[in-house]
């Protein structure tokens, strides 16, 4: 580490969704998580909960594959739960991409942010958008050439002290 000590990584997880996942306009919805790539001293709950078993400091890095199937640029929002309450500064919009030839628009949004979390705590991603033609959208195996899903969102935290 840049202040000179070193530290054990005694917690990380990483999941990810391989459904797309849709909101109503102008409503807070969860993401959710049907798959943990790996997790030690970190767990999902209720297939949304980023629950931490070990107090620290702890980065959380996102990505989400969002849509946009209307012939208009449409916003979406994201941003953190801690133990159900908004995380403060923790919000990001942007604008998705129009559709455009007949083919959907499409952008990746990812971030990271830092945090404390103690025992039991748990995190919650959350979105919005003004239309629900916005989506954070799964692609399946594709060919031509043959390359694996896509899930439509990533969640990786780490514990960094």
């Amino acid at each position: 580490s840049s202040d000179g000590q070193s530290y054990t990584i005694t917690a990380t997880a990483s999941g990810n969704s391989s459904t797309t996942q849709t909101a109503v306009a102008n409503t807070a919805t969860v993401i959710t998580y049907d798959t943990t790539a790996f997790s030690q001293n970190i767990s999902v709950v209720d297939g949304s909960k980023i629950t931490f078993a070990v107090d620290g400091d702890y980065v959380l890095n996102f990505s989400f594959q969002m849509a946009n199937s209307d012939t208009q640029i449409h916003t979406a929002d994201f941003w953190v739960r801690l133990n159900g309450t908004d995380y403060p500064l923790s919000n990001t919009s942007l604008d998705i991409p129009s559709k455009h030839g007949g083919i959907d628009g499409h952008i990746v949004a990812s971030w990271s942010i830092p945090g404390q979390a103690s025992a039991g705590d748990y995190v919650q991603l959350v979105w919005s958008t003004n239309s629900s033609n916005v989506s954070i959208e799964y692609t399946g195996v594709q060919t031509s050439p043959t390359r694996p899903s896509t899930p439509s969102v990533i969640a990786t935290v780490w514990q960094v002290g």
